[in-house]
């Protein structure tokens, strides 16, 4: 037998789909390890609110660099998430990569200028 030799049963044990996904990757954004097939994105709030959007019901992403805007058409819902540096934000979009975005206060930019982005509000409307 072939020192190469794996059992069909090491490959599953691999490519486990129950690998937990989350990760720390910055403090205030989470991205996906591997990609996909079934993705959602969360939004948090400062006070620990999330709400879930799935990506296959999202017909749009716009950004905006004027308003520091990023839109997000879910259905009949615009999502709009305000902030710094939401070009990233919309690009890591594009690609489903985000798992979770937490929303930070304002007053705590100057102390999160590391950050790849920065969301300080969600709009729902």
């Amino acid at each position: 037998m072939s020192q190469n030799f794996r059992l069909k049963s090491d490959e599953l044990r691999q490519n486990n789909p129950t690998i937990d996904v989350r990760q720390d990757d910055e403090a205030f954004y989470r991205t996906y390890q591997s990609s996909g097939y079934i993705r959602n994105i969360a939004l948090t709030m400062p006070n620990g609110k999330s709400f879930t959007i799935p990506y296959v019901l999202i017909s749009k992403i716009e950004y905006d660099p004027l308003a520091g805007a990023v839109t997000l058409i879910n259905g009949g819902e615009k999502i709009v998430l305000n902030g710094l540096r939401l070009k990233a934000l919309y690009y890591d979009l594009f690609f489903q990569l985000p798992l979770e975005i937490f929303i930070t206060e304002e007053r705590y930019n100057p102390i999160n200028n590391e950050a790849k982005f920065i969301v300080n509000e969600i709009i729902i409307i």
